[in-house]
């Protein structure tokens, strides 16, 4: 499926979100040694919420 997004709709979006009513749907996160193992985990299509690789900052 392919969509086009518009400006206003972005915006909108956007609002919802800075307003706590949308917010992503997070499965799991995981820590960077385990990068091939959240690489197996997106191959399998079957996603309940976004994946998350922990990056430390510096």
């Amino acid at each position: 499926m392919m969509s086009r997004s518009r400006r206003a709709d972005l915006r909108t979006l956007a609002r919802y979100a800075g307003q706590g009513k949308v917010r992503p749907v997070t499965e799991r996160i995981y820590p960077r040694e385990s990068l091939g193992e959240a690489h197996r985990a997106v191959e399998t299509g079957h996603a309940r919420g976004k994946k998350v690789m922990a990056v430390a900052s510096g």
